[in-house]
């Protein structure tokens, strides 16, 4: 049992549970849920205090994300992403400590995991960034676009990539060409998700974080027409949302 307090405008939305009920069938998960009035006062605003009995996500998370009503499901949660992230770190550190690596974030998809990924390695690294893309709205249009390059020189570096995803494998795939033109002491590819799919493009996943269904997912980086990209969690997108489009 949790209790957890909350600062809201419109106590009577809030007591009522409408709000929170709305999420249930995205969850799959059966949860009660209990809201009281607080003697608390701050101006116009109201403290709830309630109880969940669930395990999922944090509870604030349904206040924090409106965005969650267009999903479909949830893959993954806030907490499962994170421990995963940590276990990608500890590998990469195994490997790169004292190296001094350059690590590329791929822009604009993996900024969330790129950063939550350096933050928990264990050894010095040169961030670099670079912007490629062959997607426009849902479907990939086939054509690999570098917008912005890396500022360092990475012959005799060792390079990490870093990816949200990895789908067709076109957008990778060249870009890992086009990096190895370079003469980098070497090219690892780490990716937050591989999609379960046959690839146009075969390129080897060094370091993945997870395997995921063949659907439209959005959040931690992930985008829908570059909405849904905060959401602290990973889930399969609404078809209704995208096929309106």
């Amino acid at each position: 049992m949790k209790t957890q307090s909350l600062l809201c405008k419109n106590f009577q939305e809030f007591s009522k549970g409408e709000k929170i009920y709305e999420y249930n069938s995205i969850l799959n998960y059966e949860f009660k849920i209990m809201a009281k009035p607080s003697k608390k006062k701050l101006r116009t605003k109201y403290y709830i205090e309630f109880f969940c009995e669930f395990n999922f996500f944090s509870p604030i998370t349904f206040f924090r994300i409106p965005m969650l009503k267009d999903l479909e499901e949830i893959l993954y949660d806030e907490q499962t992403i994170q421990n995963r992230v940590k276990e990608l770190a500890s590998e990469l550190t195994k490997e790169y400590k004292g190296k001094n690596p350059v690590m590329v974030c791929v822009l604009t998809g993996s900024i969330f995991f790129f950063t939550d990924l350096c933050k928990s390695l264990d050894f010095a690294i040169d961030p670099d960034y670079i912007i490629c893309s062959s997607y426009n709205g849902t479907q990939s249009s086939g054509n690999l676009k570098i917008t912005k390059d890396l500022k360092a020189n990475i012959e005799g570096r060792h390079v990490i990539v870093v990816e949200d995803i990895i789908d067709s494998g076109l957008t990778m795939y060249q870009l890992r060409h086009n990096l190895l033109t370079r003469n980098p002491a070497s090219l690892k590819i780490c990716v937050l998700c591989d999609k379960n799919v046959k690839k146009k493009f075969e390129v080897p996943i060094d370091y993945c974080g997870f395997h995921v269904v063949d659907k439209f997912i959005v959040g931690y980086g992930f985008d829908y027409n570059n909405k849904y990209r905060n959401m602290p969690v990973i889930g399969v997108l609404k078809k209704d949302i995208y096929s309106i489009h």
